[in-house]
């Protein structure tokens, strides 16, 4: 699919770790691991759940490519990466993060923030 149609690979980096990283945030706090915006045992600001979202999403872009590296060092024949395809995969990964959070309406602009307002501790209203 990678060859058939261009700019698949930017759109799979733009696209994934933004939205595991959100996925993975819900997951957490359904399963009470992580404290719900509108905990009553603790102030969490609105904006921590974005936060957590993006540096985790990032973390997970970065992370992907070193497991790209790490591949491409063991087996050079079925990796034929490059820095440009490298730089162009963490750039689009570090910008889709942030969209993962912010991608959609309400008064503070992020599909989180949407989730925040209609939840308790996870659970929606």
């Amino acid at each position: 699919m990678y060859r058939q149609i261009p700019q698949f690979d930017v759109l799979v980096h733009f696209l994934t770790p933004g939205s595991l990283a959100a996925v993975a945030y819900f997951v957490l706090v359904r399963a009470r691991l992580l404290p719900g915006v509108r905990s009553s045992t603790t102030q969490l600001r609105s904006w921590a759940p974005v936060v957590l979202v993006v540096v985790v999403g990032v973390t997970a872009a970065v992370s992907w490519e070193f497991n790209v590296w790490g591949i491409e060092q063991v087996a050079p024949s079925r990796m034929r990466v490059g820095y440009t395809d490298t730089v162009v995969d963490l750039f689009a990964g570090t910008l889709g993060t942030p969209q993962a959070a912010s991608f959609s309406g309400g008064d503070t602009g992020t599909a989180l923030g949407a989730w925040v307002r209609n939840t308790r501790d996870g659970v929606l209203r």
